[in-house]
């Protein structure tokens, strides 16, 4: 079950890994897909404006500027191209029909709607995907500065950073939400997975002083043996520091591999899966080492 409050004025980030279901959250939320239980209240005069990643609100036979004329016939046509204009589509990119635009194009396009639209809600699902650089930094900063509610999904931790004021991880088996943006975020989960590790640590520890005891009571333990369950503690702790350094490792070549930037280069894209498999894998090899160990001492 998901448990969600947002505040008015919030930027919440709702992040997980792919196919989690962070989109079906969106579309939810606003009644595009049916909830088979519980309830979803808004508060009073919200106006929502939804960016989804398919831009299928688009009709690819029209141009861009005739789009925006369609759906605004009030503006005149300098004003139309002013807006595209401040989502840089300029020129004779404006003529072009939807049909053959960029991913990218498709993007500010929406973001143009957005705009006219006049929404004190933004809902966005991954808005900064197939955007060039220039145009990610005019987003972040249109939406840091925006004053309304903004509930969006991201991999982007660029984006996160700038612009979230909570964080909500989904997972399997449980929600958790983090105030601040995506810094605070990896700050709190760093300090809970340390914490975590250092009682079990301290746990484990108590555990082998008492068993030792016990033993030394009863058998003589060679100075050889000694030394080997030191080397042993030794290397369990190393192991600790490696595990936690290597699944950081693994969560930012996740966040590299949904880069567009990486995704649309197919030899950095390689190099990156290749560098994520072999990450994964020495992870197991660690956590296996680490867990042979601690039955050696336990």
């Amino acid at each position: 079950s998901l448990t969600m409050n947002v505040r008015r004025g919030e930027h919440v980030a709702i992040i997980g890994a792919n196919g989690i279901g962070k989109t079906s959250i969106l579309k939810l939320i606003q009644g595009i897909i049916p909830h088979e239980g519980g309830n979803i209240s808004w508060g009073g005069n919200v106006k929502i404006s939804y960016f989804e990643q398919e831009h299928a609100i688009l009709d690819p036979h029209k141009t861009v500027l005739e789009e925006i004329m369609y759906r605004y016939p009030r503006l005149s046509e300098q004003q139309a191209r002013s807006v595209l204009g401040a989502v840089l589509l300029t020129g004779e990119n404006v003529f072009k029909p939807i049909s053959v635009l960029s991913g990218g194009e498709r993007a500010k396009l929406c973001f143009a709607i957005m705009a006219l639209n006049r929404g004190n809600v933004l809902v966005l699902d991954e808005p900064t995907n197939h955007l060039d650089l220039s145009t990610k930094e005019v987003l972040e900063d249109a939406l840091a500065e925006f004053g309304g509610t903004i509930i969006l999904v991201s991999h982007d931790r660029y984006l996160l950073k700038k612009v979230a004021s909570r964080i909500i991880e989904i997972k399997h088996d449980e929600v958790n939400s983090y105030e601040g943006n995506f810094d605070a975020y990896s700050e709190a989960v760093n300090a809970a997975r340390q914490l975590k590790m250092q009682s079990e640590a301290e746990i484990k520890r108590a555990e082998e002083e008492k068993a030792y005891k016990e033993n030394k009571a009863r058998q003589y333990r060679s100075k050889e043996q000694r030394a080997a369950d030191a080397q042993k503690r030794n290397r369990i702790r190393e192991l600790e520091k490696e595990i936690e350094d290597t699944e950081v490792l693994i969560f930012e070549l996740e966040n590299a591999i949904s880069d567009p930037e990486i995704a649309s280069d197919y030899s950095k894209m390689s190099e990156k899966c290749k560098e994520l498999e072999k990450a994964k894998t020495a992870l197991d090899q660690k956590m296996d080492e680490w867990a042979e160990l601690s039955d050696q001492l336990s």
